[in-house]
């Protein structure tokens, strides 16, 4: 309980330091500035050790977003899409009136607002990866989320070898100012749906 209360605070906290600081009086700004870094360390450490209790098991949080996820990429390559095939009726209008995404491949763009705590499934799902080697994932799932933190996923063909592949940032405040989008991973199409597949696989199965 007393991390929960220290989170709410946080939130005041941030919030009042954003958008109330030059109305405060000089007393209430001292108390904020000293108290600010102090909760920003306890939901740190808090968020630290959820994740360490939580990583590695199998989170049902994300999944729902990273089987869209998956989807789109294999819309976008013109891959095919095997059970998934039924959903394509959806953007009919992108690839003509046959539905045939693999005749018509087209470049899109998808934006998903979801709570953070699908975020942070999503991350949690993507970690303790043979795949994630650097350990970039494991480390942005011990770091607290801000409200505006999001994930970007984009699918590219490099020039030299025309090799599709999915370059994936993350950005935990989304604030330009506080700090840069920090990357996840850049790796060929093939092994992120071989990898994205393999978690989307039923628990009794994997």
């Amino acid at each position: 309980h007393s991390f929960e209360k220290a989170q709410k605070l946080l939130d005041n906290l941030e919030y009042d330091g954003c958008h109330n600081l030059g109305a405060l009086p000089a007393a209430a700004r001292s108390a904020l500035e000293a108290a600010l870094p102090l909760c920003q360390a306890l939901c740190d450490a808090q968020t630290a050790l959820e994740a360490s209790r939580r990583m590695g098991r199998r989170d049902g949080t994300g999944l729902p977003l990273l089987q869209k996820l998956r989807w789109d990429l294999r819309v976008a390559s013109g891959a095919d899409l095997g059970e998934e095939k039924t959903h394509v009726w959806r953007h009919e209008h992108l690839y003509g009136s046959s539905g045939d995404a693999a005749a018509r491949p087209c470049v899109r763009t998808r934006l998903y607002f979801c709570h953070n705590s699908h975020l942070e499934g999503l991350l949690l799902a993507l970690s303790g990866s043979a795949v994630d080697a650097a350990g970039a994932v494991d480390a942005v799932v011990a770091a607290r989320l801000g409200f505006l933190a999001h994930i970007a996923i984009r699918l590219s063909r490099r020039r030299r070898d025309g090799e599709l592949r999915v370059i994936c940032h993350v950005g935990r405040t989304g604030s330009e100012v506080e700090e840069k989008s920090m990357l996840l991973f850049d790796l060929p199409l093939a092994e992120v749906d071989a990898w994205f597949t393999d978690l989307l696989k039923p628990a009794d199965s994997a």
